[in-house]
């Protein structure tokens, strides 16, 4: 196995076609399929499905390429050190980092100094965008990736993705909802989101003034009508304010512990509606490089506790 097979494999599996890998790599059709085959022949295992329609991975691919990209993004790292510790210089040019205003706020800001500490001639920038934002940046080339919350109900996504673009998910997001002790929705296991038309929801400002389009909850809901919203201003407000039984808010439960207000109890929603976080990014960009050792940076500085929608 070669270092040039795995990188191959990987263009493969992201534009799902050897001419367009081919494309990307500036080489011919002939010379990413051979490649391939040896591989498949050294190992004595089938890696892709080949059909008129294109290339899909097998299952044994899929497993490979998730081995690979790493090992394809270490041996990028270490050239650059290498280039640095020759001749003195690093790679040079931009990357354009489009996200949520919660990514831009919890998640980035490690990964951000990282990246800029290793590429110190690549101008990073950061979009602090809404979610809609972030796709049409990535779509029109304004911004290289985005980091952004695909929300799903029934395992049909929420958001349309454009044609050419390729979402990566990280992490999976449930929803409950946050009642009182004392209200009569206690009395419920389960609660739909219908239901909760005849109570006021609950927001922290910020999750209305940096992204209620992003918010799965608030699209499901604004199908069964209208409904009344109460804004609290901080965290303790907004604990307050539902043990107090002035109104209900939907929570996210998919990440660690979620904290308990007093007086609170948190309650499964009906609905199967949950967020995807995860990026976007165009598989041809002519940046690839630079977001691959950029990704490579941001998920070995990852917390995902650190993962949430505002």
């Amino acid at each position: 196995m070669q270092l040039h097979q795995i990188k191959y494999l990987i263009t493969v599996a992201e534009t799902k076609s050897i001419r367009k890998a081919s494309e990307k790599l500036y080489v011919s059709q002939q010379a990413v399929s051979q490649s391939i085959r040896k591989l498949e022949e050294e190992y004595d295992v089938k890696l892709i499905n080949r059909s008129v329609h294109g290339v899909s991975l097998t299952y044994e691919g899929e497993e490979v390429v998730k081995l690979a990209k790493p090992v394809w993004t270490n041996y990028l790292i270490l050239e650059d050190h290498l280039k640095s510790l020759n001749n003195n210089t690093s790679p040079a040019g931009e990357l354009i980092v489009a996200s949520i205003t919660s990514f831009h706020r919890y998640v980035l800001p490690k990964a951000k100094v990282a990246f800029m500490r290793n590429y110190p001639n690549v101008h990073y920038s950061q979009l602090p965008l809404l979610t809609q934002q972030v796709i049409d940046a990535v779509s029109s080339g304004e911004a290289d990736i985005g980091f952004l919350g695909v929300p799903f109900q029934d395992n049909v996504p929420l958001l349309k993705i454009p044609d050419g673009l390729q979402f990566v998910p990280i992490q999976k997001l449930s929803y409950g909802v946050a009642v009182s002790s004392q209200s009569s929705l206690s009395n419920y296991r389960v609660l739909s989101l219908k239901s909760l038309l005849d109570h006021p929801i609950i927001f922290l400002k910020d999750q209305l003034q940096d992204d209620p389009e992003g918010y799965p909850p608030f699209q499901v809901m604004k199908r069964f009508g209208a409904f009344r919203t109460l804004i609290a201003d901080s965290e303790d407000e907004y604990g307050e304010m539902i043990a107090e039984n002035l109104g209900v808010a939907v929570v996210v439960t998919g990440i660690g512990e979620k904290a308990q207000y007093l007086g609170t109890e948190v309650h499964p929603i009906r609905e199967n509606i949950y967020t995807y976080i995860g990026y976007l990014k165009c598989p041809n960009s002519e940046n690839a490089l630079h977001i691959d050792r950029f990704l490579d940076i941001f998920e070995r500085s990852l917390n995902i506790k650190d993962i949430h929608l505002a």
